[in-house]
């Protein structure tokens, strides 16, 4: 990655904030230099509370997509946002749709707009666990135990396979990662 671009991510947790890392690491991208990380601690005072990184996600999306496009007549720019589906009910359309509420009227999402959007369903260790070539569905929880640096530096590395060699696919990889295999790309 060349000197004026720049990547910003917003993510929920860790483990979203590693597997970007770890990917674009894999695409050679200096994450030291030319990332900038806004993760939204899935914790928060008192332990955890329902829902309040997603909320967070939709405010730092708002503000940091607004900028992304003021920064784009000057330099490459991309917004990188991940954010759980959670609930069996929602998927990317919907996670989508609730980000595209958030702009309101003034500023809705446009095509060229410099961001990619993942949604994994049910959550990134779901995504994780499916790289790692684990039989997953999308609606159990596959947060524990905790997947390990390794495994989410392994997962990365065959999400980049996957990207950019579709012959290497896993018939059975589930839809929401399969699906997300493009913007992967776009990353790098």
């Amino acid at each position: 990655m060349s000197k004026g671009i720049g990547i910003v991510v917003v993510c929920e947790d860790q483990e979203q904030q590693s597997l970007l890392l770890r990917y674009m690491e894999t695409c050679r991208i200096n994450t030291s230099r030319d990332v900038r990380l806004t993760y939204v601690p899935a914790r928060i005072e008192g332990g955890k509370s329902k829902d309040a990184g997603t909320k967070r996600v939709k405010e730092m999306f708002v503000k940091e997509l607004q900028a992304c496009r003021a920064r784009q007549a000057k330099a490459k720019t991309l917004l990188i946002t991940m954010i759980d589906a959670d609930r069996e009910k929602w998927n990317y359309d919907t996670r989508k749709s609730e980000l595209e509420a958030t702009l309101g009227d003034d500023a809705p999402l446009k095509i060229d707009d410099p961001y990619v959007l993942f949604v994994p369903k049910r959550h990134v260790e779901t995504w994780i666990r499916a790289a790692l070539g684990s039989s997953v569905n999308e609606i159990d929880d596959y947060k524990k135990p905790m997947p390990t640096k390794e495994e989410i530096k392994k997962a990365a590395n065959n999400i980049y396979l996957w990207a950019h060699d579709n012959s290497t696919l896993n018939p059975s990889l589930i839809p929401s990662l399969k699906n997300s295999l493009p913007d992967w790309k776009k990353v790098g």
